[in-house]
């Protein structure tokens, strides 16, 4: 059975897809309003292009932690990318596995944590659904749960040494 290290990689796999996605979206609609986006999906109440242009589609500014429009303010997509990126390299990081671990845990807590924000945003601020949002935040969940296992798993290999 793979390690969850290895779906931990998966996931972040996953997440390249989906972040990839979000921004061609957004640069689409942003280039032309009237761009009907695949996740656009007008039955299930699902508006991602609407949902990515708003305000909170640029998180680190709407928070104050960038100026708005500073090279930094960048999309959410872009700063997952970056997440899943990290993710897939932090492996190859000549540390011990132990500090990798830590540091993916760690990361994994704050992905989960601007996941649990952005979806209270999404239902409860801006009243919309998104099916490339609640994915990410999925695989940020399984993320996660996979760092932890993988983190604990390392402490109980070290209690026995």
């Amino acid at each position: 059975m793979p390690s969850a290290s290895a779906w931990i990689s998966v996931a972040a796999g996953v997440g390249i897809c989906l972040a990839t996605y979000a921004l061609y979206v957004e640069y689409m609609h942003a280039a032309d309003e009237t761009f009907q986006a695949g996740c656009d999906i007008e039955w299930l109440g699902a508006s991602c292009s609407s949902v990515f242009a708003s305000d909170y589609g640029r998180m680190m500014s709407k928070l104050g932690l960038v100026s708005p429009g500073s090279s930094l303010d960048l999309p959410n997509a872009a700063n997952g990318l970056i997440f899943y990126l990290a993710v897939l390299l932090l492996p190859s990081i000549p540390a011990s596995s132990a500090v990798r671990e830590a540091v993916m845990l760690g990361a994994a807590l704050l992905s989960a944590a601007a996941s649990a924000y952005l979806g209270y945003v999404l239902a409860f601020v801006l009243g919309d659904f998104c099916v490339v949002c609640v994915s990410t935040y999925a695989v940020n969940a399984a993320i996660l749960g996979l760092a932890l296992s993988d983190f604990l798993s390392g402490r109980a290999k070290a209690k026995r040494s």
